[in-house]
């Protein structure tokens, strides 16, 4: 499964998520000004891509650009520390004002955001019970971008493969319209915009099993 994506963000708390599936339709999730997350599919949009939501993968990105913590969450506290793919990190758990916690690892020397754990939520139909379960995003290869360290990679972890976002352009104070963060009117703004593309690659059980420590 291929495709390709767009994060739009403005300080201090708008941002948006695109992403275009190829023969699936886009979705967009994002928020203004701190506001309630809003999700909009086209027809066919991956609201959903293999049991991960695009609410996820924004608050991924939003999580490497958010600043002012008090806007969202009620209480940050270091739980403990945990090995990430080899390397010592601090496990920091952020109490969101609404919705489930989050717990984020930052290394211990460069203390980058190197994983997070969220929860999915979902149901199949409206009456349907809801599901839960956790999904697992690591943050690879960080580069500087016009003195912004940001991951070239983020994986989404999955029984059968990791979905992949791969960081291609980033611009910097880039013109962007408020029509963007889908409130508001019309107008440019300072931002940061960044594109790139997504895929799913395949493993097998036991590579999950081995890698998901």
């Amino acid at each position: 499964m291929m495709g390709d994506y767009s994060f739009s963000y403005k300080s201090p708390s708008s941002d948006v998520l695109g992403m275009k599936m190829v023969s699936h339709g886009t979705c967009w999730s994002g928020r203004r000004e701190g506001q309630k997350t809003v999700t909009k599919c086209g027809v066919e949009g991956p609201g959903m891509i293999e049991g991960v939501s695009i609410q996820i993968v924004e608050r991924d990105w939003r999580s490497l650009v958010e600043w002012d913590f008090s806007r969202d969450y009620d209480k940050i506290e270091l739980i403990g520390r945990a090995e990430v793919e080899k390397r010592w990190a601090y496990a920091v758990r952020f109490t969101p004002h609404e919705g489930d916690p989050q717990v984020r690892f930052y290394d211990y020397e460069t203390f980058l955001l190197v994983r997070m754990d969220q929860v999915q939520r979902f149901r199949w139909n409206k009456n349907d019970p809801e599901v839960a379960y956790s999904v697992t995003s690591y943050f690879r290869e960080y580069k500087d971008h016009a003195g912004m360290k940001l991951p070239r990679v983020i994986a989404v972890r999955r029984g059968e493969g990791d979905l992949l976002f791969r960081l291609s352009t980033i611009h910097p104070n880039a013109k962007i319209a408020d029509s963007v963060f889908e409130l508001g009117t019309p107008e440019c703004t300072e931002a940061f915009q960044w594109t790139g593309a997504l895929e799913t690659s395949e493993r097998n059980c036991a590579e999950a099993e081995k890698n998901a420590k």
